[in-house]
């Protein structure tokens, strides 16, 4: 990690940023990682002085060595940034964006809807996108400053368990809120 944002609720003072890595080794307590998934590593992002309904949205700079996926056999368009939910008891995808690739690296910026553990995978195979997103609707289409504004937006989840899905509200090309929501197959 070279980068870590956050957006909070209120004002707070003295926050402190604890980042723990466990290498390739899978914390216990946690699922299995999907089938197919190799890890590249695990961590733990958390806060100090700040509590969790205190997070709105938060963002990380992240990058993988291309030594790693050469090794490995891993297609570069496969990695994935997954949170540990607790309270769901699973692997979430973080929406990423390959933002930079240089001759070493791939780096990426991720939106981290929440602080735990996380893991970084890739795959052999490009990983299946269950989700479609439908009938997105913003409204009002001419709102007028400090008018609320509703973003609705139909997702739907073709594989065959339930799944998380990680939603994101850009604006003005900076994170606004995010949120998981978990969608029935």
């Amino acid at each position: 990690f070279t980068n870590i944002w956050a957006k909070f609720a209120r004002p707070l003072d003295d926050i402190q940023v604890v980042l723990d890595g466990f290498g390739d080794q899978q914390p216990s307590g946690t699922p299995d990682l999907p089938v197919g998934a190799v890890a590249n590593s695990f961590f733990s992002i958390n806060l100090g002085g700040v509590a969790s309904q205190d997070v709105v949205a938060a963002a990380a700079i992240a990058f993988v060595d291309k030594s790693w996926l050469d090794s490995n056999q891993i297609h570069k368009w496969s990695i994935q940034f997954s949170r540990f939910d607790e309270n769901l008891d699973a692997w979430v995808p973080s929406p990423s964006k390959r933002i930079r690739e240089d001759a070493e690296r791939l780096t990426f910026a991720v939106v981290v809807p929440g602080f735990s553990t996380f893991a970084i995978t890739g795959s052999r195979d490009l990983p299946d996108l269950p989700f479609s997103i439908d009938n997105l609707s913003i409204g009002p289409a001419s709102p007028k400053d400090g008018e609320q504004i509703d973003v609705v937006a139909s997702v739907s989840n073709s594989g065959a368990e339930t799944a998380v899905y990680p939603a994101v509200l850009w604006v003005d090309g900076a994170i606004e809120a995010a949120k998981t929501v978990s969608v029935d197959a």
